[in-house]
């Protein structure tokens, strides 16, 4: 039998990203390779030694460092969005090392990448939705055999940095300005988060003084202060409202029969996928941040907390009296899903993995031109300006502790290290890391 081919998956977030890739992983495993599971934090060195035929990162743009290494190793370039399907009205990311095959969720967003010399792209589309297609054979027969008190409302919060300060705002979009060619105004998506997040607070305070409801269960999204959150329940003291961490989306859905989402977010087409009905709010800005398409799928939109709790309280009572909802084929969601997810059926990781394959067994990837040269002079740039920017950042921040922070515009991600006597912070830092593994 050949040595089977090892290929890296680096796992972004945890609860989003890792189930979907262990079972491209185990397609490939039936194809004789190896896959090797690391965190998005792991040292370039570490991937290195394990040589790998090919690395599959979650963004085209992720961790500059090891990605000139990867390409002055050999070490093919696989990038499968974690996030394929961006909902700002314009945003496309700046890619300093062209990989070697990217895989789209859907051809709108593939075609905004015209200028690669060699990179070889697919259209593949949603590979998490597998999880959601072995959820929804159940979904709708045991929703028929709830009672009204047993009904969950389901929340997915996405206030990222919603709880940064002037500074961490600034250092958070100087980053963005490098990695994003084109994008929505960085504040103005903070100051709509925030506004929905208040929204959100404002409901469960009024919520929870109501003697019956909904029974409530609140998810933030994985890079999401979660703390926020905890305490605000924490002292609502509701036996109705309850927070769902470190769990995947699907497992928030299973238990869903009414979801609530913020502008634009994703987890409004998974849970019409599931035959859920979904609210979703509005700020002052969604309308001048995000494409129309993303923000018009909902049953219903929410522009107020007053809004909010009218709508809660008649879709409670719509449960309480008339007991369950009649499920019709949507046809908007069908247009939708074929546009931005490409195929429900099932079978996207098992695509993705024959996609995989079938790359790195072609005998084009290796025939060397002008072009090849090109971008592996590109790479060696890329190299040798980096370490020479992280070592000096290195000598300075030992003498001037602020440049600690700069070294993740370098990085793309967040370096700094948890204090060791905080061991809450530690969990907030690496709560979406995982422990190395193999399939």
């Amino acid at each position: 039998m050949k040595n089977k081919r090892k290929i890296v998956f680096i796992v972004d977030v945890k609860d989003r990203d890792l189930e979907g890739l262990k079972r491209i992983g185990m397609y490939l495993k039936d194809l004789n390779y190896k896959s090797i599971y690391l965190p998005g934090n792991i040292e370039s060195k570490n991937v290195l030694r394990r040589k790998p035929d090919a690395i599959v990162i979650p963004k085209a743009n992720f961790n500059r460092p090891l990605l000139a290494k990867c390409k002055l190793n050999g070490i093919k370039i696989i990038v499968i969005e974690t996030e394929g399907n961006p909902q700002d009205k314009s945003y496309k990311i700046r890619i300093p090392i062209e990989p070697n095959l990217y895989l789209f969720w859907n051809k709108s967003y593939a075609d905004r990448y015209d200028n690669f010399l060699l990179c070889k792209k697919e259209i593949i589309g949603f590979h998490r939705g597998d999880i959601l297609w072995d959820v929804k054979a159940n979904k709708l027969s045991e929703n028929s055999k709830k009672t009204f008190k047993e009904r969950n409302l389901t929340i997915a919060t996405a206030a990222q940095d919603s709880n940064f300060n002037k500074d961490q705002q600034k250092l958070k979009s100087r980053k963005r300005e490098r990695a994003l060619i084109e994008t929505a105004d960085y504040f103005q998506l903070v100051k709509s988060y925030t506004e929905q997040r208040d929204i959100i607070k404002d409901f469960l305070i009024k919520e929870s003084k109501q003697k019956e409801g909904f029974k409530i269960i609140l998810k933030p999204h994985p890079r999401e202060n979660c703390i926020y959150w905890e305490n605000l329940i924490k002292n609502l003291n509701s036996k109705r409202i309850n927070i769902m961490l470190n769990e995947t989306i699907d497992s928030l859905l299973k238990e869903s029969d009414i979801h609530l989402a913020f502008s634009a977010c994703t987890t409004t087409i998974e849970a019409l996928m599931l035959g859920i009905r979904t609210l979703e709010l509005e700020s002052s800005l969604t309308n001048s941040l995000y494409d129309d398409a993303h923000t018009s799928m909902a049953d219903k939109k929410i522009k107020n907390t007053d809004d909010l709790f009218k709508v809660i309280r008649e879709e409670y009572n719509f449960f309480k009296y008339k007991r369950k909802l009649i499920n019709k084929r949507n046809k908007k969601l069908d247009s939708y899903i074929t546009k931005y997810f490409y195929k429900f059926d099932g079978k996207r990781c098992k695509s993705y993995a024959l996609s995989i394959n079938n790359f790195l067994k072609s005998e084009t990837q290796n025939i060397y031109n002008i072009k090849s040269l090109y971008l592996y002079l590109i790479a060696y740039f890329h190299y040798i300006i980096t370490t020479l920017k992280i070592y000096i950042l290195e000598f300075l921040s030992y003498f001037f502790p602020s440049f600690e922070n700069k070294k993740s515009l370098i990085y793309g991600k967040n370096t700094n290290r948890p204090s060791s006597n905080n061991s809450k912070e530690k969990i907030d830092t690496y709560k979406y890391s995982i422990d190395p593994f193999e399939i």
